[in-house]
């Protein structure tokens, strides 16, 4: 073998070797990324009345330290709260740092009920030309509001509702990932499993992530049991899961990030593809979806 012929195989085999080594780096992030953030995920809980979050469980700055390769917009912070109506669950709301949630809502609530402030008077003794004094009832600066407690109520939570749910004040939309894989993973994480923790009964679009090939057949045996129905065909389907690697699948374009996971809903086990954009607003769009297994639950949410 010529010497020029062992330098060109020894630096392929370096760039190999290499590629190998930056690939197990990489698959070593996500799994330390994931294996944290789900223990943290599912290690919340809620307060004794069960109608908040228990807040030695909950450190929303610790929870974000986890996302290492996102962070937020310059000018914002992010909070949290615990809507515990209907189908009570927490919301991660972005915020300027002088924004007091709590005196905003109050304020909006009280510009769509009937209120009705109350001055209080104060008698004064005005001196007159002609030496004597006049009793002159001045209105004070301090007055009461009267207003029905129901209507503020219901009037508070549609506002809070509001606020929460409105696109441009959630969480997610004032995140921005580093410009790489794992950044947009986290991403895109965050944005669809991150505010999934202390719900309550069935939650609209829960869903959970299957990431660990050695989990499935556990998940399996979860769907092979008298709560579900599978006829032949999805019984099949169900059992070749064990087939698939569920690990993300990542690839980059000029324009874009595309990820491709596997995702556990009530109906039915699917496998999607979201398209994210590495350009503000980093919107995220769902490209392909493929149902793997139809769930029939014997059973009404």
């Amino acid at each position: 073998m010529t010497l020029c012929r062992k330098y060109i195989i020894s630096i392929f085999a370096f760039c190999f070797l290499n590629a190998m080594n930056i690939t197990h780096t990489y698959a070593q992030a996500y799994d330390s990324f994931f294996k944290e953030v789900e223990k943290y995920r599912r290690s919340i809980k809620f307060d004794n009345n069960f109608n908040d979050i228990e807040t030695s469980t909950f450190d929303i700055k610790k929870y974000l330290s986890i996302y290492d390769n996102i962070h937020i917009q310059k000018g914002y912070s992010l909070d949290y709260i615990y809507y515990n109506e209907s189908n009570g669950r927490p919301y991660i709301y972005a915020k300027i740092d002088s924004f007091e949630l709590e005196k905003y809502i109050r304020t909006e609530s009280f510009k769509i009920i009937s209120v009705d402030t109350i001055y209080k008077t104060e008698i004064k003794l005005v001196y007159k030309s002609d030496g004597k004094f006049q009793q002159v009832y001045e209105k004070s600066k301090d007055f009461e509001i009267r207003f029905d407690p129901t209507s503020f109520d219901e009037a508070y939570h549609h506002k809070l509702y509001k606020f929460l749910t409105d696109s441009t004040n959630r969480g997610y939309k004032h995140l921005v990932p580093n410009d790489n894989e794992l950044g947009y993973f986290q991403y895109l994480y965050f944005k669809e499993y991150g505010e999934q923790f202390c719900g309550k009964w069935h939650q609209p679009n829960a869903k959970d992530l299957i990431y660990d090939k050695k989990e499935i057949p556990k998940l399996i045996s979860s769907y092979l049991t008298e709560l579900y129905s599978f006829n032949k065909r999805e019984l099949k389907k169900l059992k070749q899961l064990n087939d698939i690697d569920p690990k993300p699948k990542i690839i980059m374009t000029e324009s874009f990030c595309e990820i491709t996971l596997f995702e556990e809903e009530s109906s039915g086990i699917f496998r999607r593809t979201y398209k994210i954009a590495r350009t503000y607003p980093y919107k995220i769009e769902t490209e392909n979806v493929t149902r793997m297994v139809a769930i029939c639950p014997n059973f009404i949410y």
